[in-house]
This record gives C-alpha cells, structure tokens and sequence, in this order.
C-alpha cells in the first residue's frame, strides 16, 4: 500500500447522483486508491435543514460503488470543512501520496 497514491473525496452524498460518481472516477484518474468521506448528519443539517438519508445508509451505498476502495465517516470541524478527514487519512497511511 505504501507505493500507491490515495485520491480522497468528501460530500453529504444525500442523495448520491451521477456527478459524486463522475467526480470519483475523475480523481481515480490521478490516484490508486480511492477514500470517499462522507459528511455528518449535523452537517447535511447546517447546510439544507436536513437530511434524507442518515449516514449509515449513506455509507452503506458508497461502499458498493465499483469505484470505491474506502469509506470513512469523519467528525466536521467547527468551519464545516474536510480538514478532519484529511488528518485521519494521513495518520492511517503516513506513507503514501495523497491527493
């Protein structure tokens, strides 16, 4: 796993659509492995008030994409940003390229 680029990509995935799947088979353009982050609850809830599908769902559907080799759930920072993910991918895989 060391030698191998990890593309990442982050969303609400709620639903999922043609452009999450189109933006994942893009970055596995430049990358050989593939981590999908997927958005909290609370954060589909600040950003549309709710949400249609709960996480688990959600993470459940991306773990069967074809494309997808990881899934991770990650806690939102107080931004609303992807920072924490970031950091829970470098501490996993210290080693490999990440883009």
């Amino acid at each position: 796993m060391e030698n191998k680029i990890i593309g990442i990509v982050s969303g609400g995935f709620d639903p999922i659509h043609p452009g999450h799947i189109m933006m994942m088979k893009e970055c596995l353009e430049f990358s050989d492995y593939l981590v999908v982050g997927v958005n909290s609850n609370q954060w589909l809830i600040n950003k549309k008030g709710n949400f249609f599908m709960d996480i688990k769902h959600r993470i459940y559907v991306i773990e069967n994409l074809s494309v997808v080799n990881e899934v991770v759930e990650f806690d939102d920072d107080k931004l609303g940003s992807a920072n924490n993910l970031l950091i829970k991918i470098r501490k996993k895989y210290p080693k490999n390229k990440i883009i």
